[in-house]
């Protein structure tokens, strides 16, 4: 679908100089959920952060998105509409029901949001963090702690080796979907980032 020369390309952010976003998007998986914060100014789309959570019940989580939100302005949450995602929002409502935080539902419609992402790639209004090697040697005091900078650094690698692994296929039926080259690398990163490309309800 995009090649990771064309991904790279658009490897340009840093945290130092970007430390403002509009929304964060929850995925809730049965192992892990990856939280994805979002600038979207000036027709862009800047992902500066992207965090792996393990094992952490719903409590906890809604703790982690509240001050993720906090530390980046943050007053946007998008989530699945279904099943794990549902509880979350729900939760989250009812702990912070007085806070500026406005949370919603987005059904991913997979195939037609990596078809957008694959505009947004080619016309460069998708930004992604540098490598983690112009990281290690850019960053000076960053805000949030070298480990969890570099952790999104490393995350953003994660998500182009997820997007470099899909491909479309039509089915019998003459639908486009999504499939995996391989099995073994998961989309988890790659559905929060598809969730930016979908409308919520």
């Amino acid at each position: 679908m995009l090649s990771k020369e064309l991904l790279n390309k658009n490897r340009i952010l840093t945290m130092s100089n970007n430390r403002t976003c509009d929304q964060l998007i929850v995925n809730i998986g049965c192992d892990s959920t990856i939280m994805m914060a979002v600038s979207t100014r000036g027709g862009v789309k800047d992902i500066l952060l992207i965090k792996e959570i393990f094992n952490k019940n719903l409590i906890n989580l809604t703790d982690v998105a509240y001050w993720v939100c906090r530390e980046f302005g943050i007053h946007e949450i998008m989530t699945d509409g279904l099943g794990i995602g549902r509880e979350f929002y729900n939760l989250f409502k009812n702990k912070l029901p007085k806070q500026d935080i406005n949370i919603s539902f987005s059904n991913l419609a997979k195939y037609e949001a990596a078809k957008k992402l694959e505009i947004a790639v080619k016309q460069g209004t998708l930004r992604l963090l540098q490598t983690p090697e112009c990281a290690f040697y850019g960053y000076r005091k960053p805000f949030l702690g070298f480990s969890e900078v570099m952790n999104s650094h490393l995350e953003t690698d994660k998500l182009l080796d997820e997007i470099d692994n899909i491909e479309y296929r039509v089915t019998a039926s003459g639908n486009y979907v999504l499939m995996l080259k391989n099995s073994e690398i998961n989309r988890a990163r790659l559905d929060c980032l598809l969730y930016c490309y979908t409308d919520p309800k």
